[in-house]
């Protein structure tokens, strides 16, 4: 029986709308925060980290839809 988190991931990943670079890099950053251990402050920089690496992915998506578009 899948979990709560599982059903959730598994929307995620049926989600089209989210570009699927996106998920390694979700578990990426999984990894990175459960290797901390010295508190808030190195997880807060990397959620800051992390979302700035998703809207780069996201910003790149997007530019490459608009050229699709346009050619």
């Amino acid at each position: 029986m899948m979990t709560d988190a599982q059903k959730k991931n598994n929307q995620y990943i049926q989600d089209e709308s989210v570009p699927a670079q996106i998920f390694p890099l979700i578990e990426s950053y999984r990894k990175k925060v459960l290797e901390i251990s010295n508190g808030r402050e190195q997880s807060g920089l990397i959620i800051d980290d992390f979302f700035g690496d998703a809207h780069s992915i996201l910003k790149d998506t997007h530019l490459k839809e608009i050229a699709r578009i346009r050619n």
